[in-house]
């Protein structure tokens, strides 16, 4: 074991995180610990093998089953998502699927993260336990008013991925489901991954909580679509992870050719320093990259994932709760740095 390994093992985050943390580096694990409650009224604890959902931190996976067609010559990612999705207005004109993957489309986003809005609030009027495949969002998306021409600049849009998804469908034959789970959960042998209904998670699944302005919690049941799709919702284990993103670093989901546009800053972000891949945000330093990162933030779901380039370092941060992916993230690379700055 590395000098680094012996120190995070020993590491433990003092703040008040329910999850599990975990961390690889050589593709070695070196730390591994859960902390806080899968289930707060039974006091069911998470341990490391506990599934949790990771909101948008799956949108990683429907730009791989994009890519994966791609490269098999099913579709192109300069094509019309008109090509794919004949129904949708005259306002898609031009929007490609590559617009799509970047964030860079301009088409109205059926939740406007911009507009702070409570996507909670979302499922006032439509149940959420109506939601169950791309086909169900079309409605709240054909609606939406274009923002700006596609290209022209970066704006975060979760409409986007669920075309994206319904694009998969069609091309494939497949549900978008199923075809994640063929393409990409089998291969990367993720058994315990997949889109599970709220009323249904499996054992070994941690509820979302949210808390309360008095300091209790209550579950997220009601807060999103009863099931995952294209734009978030999976649930994974941080072991199914660390095994997705190996397989995706050694070029065995992908072809090289294929990885290297995945990992390609295509679009600037609104925040300096930061691009965006194919479905993964991208730090840099003037266009060299320092570490690629996932996040996911719904209603009582937190989640990061981070790997850094030169050290081969993977760090995980799954929680069901609102906040403390990203503080505990911080907390271990503040660790590495420490003990890398020693040897």
């Amino acid at each position: 074991m590395s000098e680094e390994g012996t120190i995070l093992l020993q590491f433990d985050y003092k703040n008040d995180f329910s999850g599990v943390l975990y961390v690889t580096k050589d593709k070695e694990c070196i730390l591994e610990k859960a902390y806080g409650y899968a289930e707060k009224g039974l006091k069911v604890r998470n341990f490391v093998l506990t599934r949790f959902g990771v909101a948008s931190g799956g949108k990683l996976f429907t730009a791989v089953g994009i890519l994966k067609l791609a490269e098999k010559g099913n579709l192109n990612l300069s094509d019309e998502i008109l090509k794919y999705i004949p129904e949708l207005p005259e306002s898609f004109k031009g929007v490609t699927l590559h617009h799509l993957l970047t964030h860079t489309s301009g088409i109205g986003d059926y939740f406007d993260e911009y507009a702070q809005e409570s996507y909670s609030s979302l499922w006032n009027a439509i149940p959420m336990y109506k939601m169950e495949n791309p086909i169900d969002f079309l409605p709240m998306i054909l609606n939406k008013d274009k923002i700006f021409n596609p290209g022209e600049k970066f704006r975060y849009n979760n409409a986007g991925y669920i075309l994206l998804g319904l694009a998969i469908e069609r091309v494939s034959g497949l549900s978008y489901k199923d075809y994640i789970k063929n393409s990409i959960f089998n291969p990367c042998k993720m058994s315990d991954s997949g889109y599970f209904k709220m009323n249904m998670l499996p054992p070994r699944t941690a509820y979302g909580y949210i808390k309360l302005e008095d300091g209790n919690f209550r579950n997220n049941i009601y807060d999103l679509p009863i099931i995952g799709g294209p734009d978030g919702g999976v649930y994974v284990t941080a072991v199914d992870m660390a095994k997705f993103w190996q397989e995706l670093l050694t070029f065995e989901l992908l072809s090289e050719d294929f990885t290297k546009e995945l990992f390609k800053i295509h679009s600037d972000t609104d925040n300096e320093g930061i691009g965006f891949g194919y479905g993964i945000w991208i730090e840099h330093k003037n266009y060299e990259v320092k570490k690629y990162f996932l996040q996911g933030y719904d209603p009582g779901v937190n989640f990061r994932m981070v790997y850094y380039l030169e050290t081969d370092v993977l760090v995980l941060a799954l929680s069901n709760e609102d906040t403390g992916a990203k503080e505990a993230c911080e907390a271990i690379e503040k660790t590495l740095i420490e003990e890398f700055q020693a040897v």
